[in-house]
């Protein structure tokens, strides 16, 4: 009688799949088991601090931009607008990055490895003005900022608000009370009321951000998606990667990585 399999991708002694045996979670599991899973967290910030630095780098290009268009007749404009086309492609490739980090996407590369040239020869900048994803990369950027608000509105107006309703009785007070909507809360009773049910609307705020951060995710593979086998970028996104993932410079005092801890020393 030969033993059964258990590794990845093997088969169990009547030639089914190991998979198959596992057991599925539990209703209550897989409600309340989002309080313990890193993905929940790793979403919720990703969703947080997306709106900041979306907020900054749309108000930067759109004033490169609009700068170098207005100059573009003098000398000064069009290497104006030649740096912010690097710097856009620049900016995808990095959130790229994040997203694959905190995500848990699987965005390749942007395919931007197979120019030649310096970096401000003209035939480099043509290949770069011609590839199609340097204008994926740009709508990236541009329509980024309008994602990721209405990803920090919904986390605000779910967790944020659970989280204020279970406030409630340290914010209360016995002469003035609190308002919350058109509740006025003038014993302390009613602000632990209040309390409880914002503990209760915390698992559902959770999946409804963890849902935010799955659609933003949806949305960067769905304009930053490069072919396979396309030629990767270097340069940024592999610093950029390299600094996510650095374990310490004590990874390479354990004989682990030391190439990759000295890129990321150099990206720092």
């Amino acid at each position: 009688m030969q033993p059964t399999t258990t590794s990845a991708g093997s088969t169990s002694g009547r030639g089914e799949p190991a998979s198959m045996h596992r057991p599925r979670p539990s209703l209550p599991h897989s409600i309340f088991g989002i309080i313990r899973q890193r993905n929940t967290y790793a979403g919720l910030l990703y969703v947080l601090v997306s709106f900041p630095i979306t907020l900054a780098t749309f108000v930067a290009f759109v004033t490169l931009i609009s700068a170098g268009g207005g100059l573009a007749i003098t000398i000064v404009g069009i290497p104006l607008l030649v740096a912010t086309m690097y710097l856009w492609c620049a900016t995808a490739e990095v959130e790229r990055v994040l997203a694959n980090n905190m995500l848990g996407s699987e965005i390749r590369p942007l395919p931007f490895a197979g120019e030649e040239g310096p970096l401000w020869s003209l035939a480099r900048i043509r290949t770069r003005l011609g590839n199609w994803y340097t204008w994926r990369a740009l709508t990236f950027v541009l329509l980024r900022f309008g994602v990721a608000t209405a990803g920090a509105c919904v986390v605000l107006g779910t967790l944020g608000l659970s989280l204020q309703m279970m406030a409630a009785p340290i914010v209360y007070g016995p002469a003035d009370g609190i308002e919350f909507m058109v509740w006025d809360i003038d014993r302390l009773s009613e602000a632990l009321l209040l309390a409880a049910a914002g503990a209760l609307f915390v698992i559902p705020s959770l999946h409804v951000s963890r849902l935010t951060a799955w659609l933003m995710g949806r949305f960067n593979e769905l304009l930053l998606q490069s072919p396979e086998g396309a030629a990767a970028a270097g340069g940024v996104g592999d610093a950029a990667a390299a600094v996510l993932a650095w374990e310490g410079i004590g990874a390479a005092r354990r004989g682990r990585g030391a190439s990759i801890a000295t890129l990321q020393l150099r990206a720092w």
